[in-house]
């Protein structure tokens, strides 16, 4: 007989989003091990002596994650009220 092809097959595999998660993590923890020194940071009104640099990538990795979530929810709230209009 043919298999049918339309039913849900159960995906057992791990989720792409945890992987590619995970080895963002594993990325940061390398920069963090591999950038011990000190330097100085000047971002528009906020100036720092001593910091070190894997703080400063955490700090960049954790701003940019919040601002692509910000950035994602306005853009699905926009969208979202096109769809109403229509």
């Amino acid at each position: 007989m043919a298999e049918n092809r339309s039913e849900e097959t159960k995906d057992t595999g791990p989720n792409l989003a945890i992987i590619g998660a995970a080895i963002a993590v594993v990325i940061l923890i390398l920069f963090v091990v591999a950038n011990t020194k000190k330097t100085e940071v000047n971002f528009l009104i906020f100036k720092a002596d001593d910091v070190s640099v894997w703080w400063v990538i955490v700090l960049s990795a954790i701003i940019t994650l919040i601002g692509e979530r910000l950035a994602g929810f306005a853009w699905r709230r926009r969208r979202a009220s096109k769809d109403k209009r229509k």
